[in-house]
């Protein structure tokens, strides 16, 4: 048989087993552990151990259970080990080292026991062990696969090794054409510019053998602007007639120029509108408004930001004209006219707040008439006040003299700021 193949043997003797393993002469021994030695060629198993007969002649080395003994053809060199013992699974690697086939017949041992050599069955061949086997990496793939400024990119790796080894896998990442010193599986690209190359090298190890790396790449995407705030004026609501103004804040995050897209909706439906105003006139109380704004940097387009739903409130009436001069008959007579943005003109309510002695207001009409009593001389302030019913209010402020013997026309106050529903007019009787 070839120094190279394999033999077994047993002992009824002794029940315990062990694996051996043989390559160019060397031997070596697998312990119970599992753990195998660097290479294999052939196995012996064995369950004995024996004494060197007298009349055997060899020159290989043996080595097993910390006993050896060399072997050559001009001496005979006693065992060193364990009461002089070496296995019997050495002596069968020194004869097959020798070239020699153990025969059938039982070799001599300590204790009269017949040891009967005989080549090993398929299964036995089939548990030597295999040669170790690289890693394989399957696939690579950054998430997200085009990141942008200031986000987070990950390598995430498929990889598997045939013998159930564990992997080590190794980064290396390069930011346009700087090699980044980090080995991580992640890469916050914090000061990336847009359309820089983004380079990931993966190698695979498991301690012993590395597989060929797997390479990729992409780019830094441009990141669209991010709306951060809308305003809205008036911001005490919606009134009909009073434009309705939006006013949106943004940023972009690679410093792009940023301009913004609106759409506006009353009760759900579209309107048309100016940009950025939208033209409340033919709106009703009750009514609901909202507007969505985009913001663009010329390549990409942000998503929407909603308004709250706006809700058209119930708008004051104000007075629209003005006192004059008295009569020829000295009586002072003034037909105050209102206007209602909502429609409620024909519900308005007219009344006078702290007026001279003897001025009155036909509270339906709203017509003024007064005739200053004898002695009734100086300047009056006048107030009056117009109701639409819907909780809405306006009023107007002007000035009445008596007592002098001619009228002069009215005019309005210079010094007085009206408010919405608030004018302020002097009139000289």
């Amino acid at each position: 048989m070839s120094p190279y193949g394999a033999k077994t043997g047993s002992s009824g003797r002794d029940g315990t087993r062990i694996t051996h393993t043989w390559e160019s002469g060397i031997y070596a021994r697998r312990h119970r552990s599992g753990r195998a030695p660097p290479r294999t060629t052939s196995r012996i198993r064995w369950a004995s151990t024996i004494r060197i007969p007298g009349n055997f002649r060899s020159s290989a080395t043996l080595k097993a259970f910390g006993a050896t003994a060399d072997l050559c053809p001009m001496r005979r060199r006693a065992c060193r080990g364990p009461a002089g013992a070496v296995s019997s699974a050495a002596m069968l690697l020194a004869l097959a080292a020798c070239g020699s086939d153990p025969a059938p017949a039982p070799l001599p041992s300590p204790v009269g026991e017949a040891v009967q050599a005989k080549v090993p069955a398929e299964g036995d061949r089939a548990g030597a062990p295999a040669l170790n086997h690289a890693p394989e990496i399957h696939s690579v793939r950054f998430e997200p696969e085009k990141p942008g400024t200031g986000e987070t990119v990950r390598a995430v790796v498929d990889a598997s090794d045939a013998d159930g080894d564990s992997i080590f896998l190794r980064y290396e990442w390069t930011l346009g054409d700087e090699r980044l010193d980090i080995d991580v599986p992640k890469l916050v690209l914090t000061g990336a510019s847009r359309g820089q190359r983004i380079g990931l090298r993966v190698t695979a190890s498991d301690g012993r053998n590395e597989n060929n790396a797997v390479e990729l790449s992409s780019e830094v995407r441009n990141l669209p602007p991010k709306l951060t705030k809308l305003t809205i004026e008036p911001p005490d609501g919606v009134l009909v007639g009073v434009r309705l103004v939006v006013r949106p804040e943004a940023r972009d995050p690679d410093g792009d120029r940023v301009s913004f897209r609106y759409e506006w909706s009353v009760n759900g439906r579209p309107a048309i509108a100016d940009g950025a105003t939208l033209d409340t006139s033919k709106l009703s109380r009750r009514d609901k408004v909202r507007v969505v704004v985009f913001a663009s940097d010329g390549e990409d387009e942000s998503e929407g930001l909603a308004s709250p739903e706006l809700l058209v409130v119930n708008a004051p009436p104000h007075v629209v004209s003005r006192p004059g001069p008295p009569g020829a008959d000295g009586v002072f007579r003034y037909q105050v006219k209102a206007e209602d943005p909502d429609g409620d003109g024909q519900n308005l309510q007219f009344q006078l707040v702290s007026p001279p002695e003897g001025m009155k207001i036909d509270a339906a009409t709203g017509e003024i008439t007064w005739q200053p009593a004898p002695g009734q001389t100086g300047t009056w302030s006048v107030t009056v006040l117009v109701n639409d019913l819907e909780g809405g209010a306006g009023r107007q402020i002007f000035e009445v003299s008596a007592g002098t013997a001619t009228a002069a026309p009215a005019a309005v106050d210079p010094d007085a700021k009206p408010e919405r529903g608030d004018d302020r007019q002097r009139s000289r009787p």
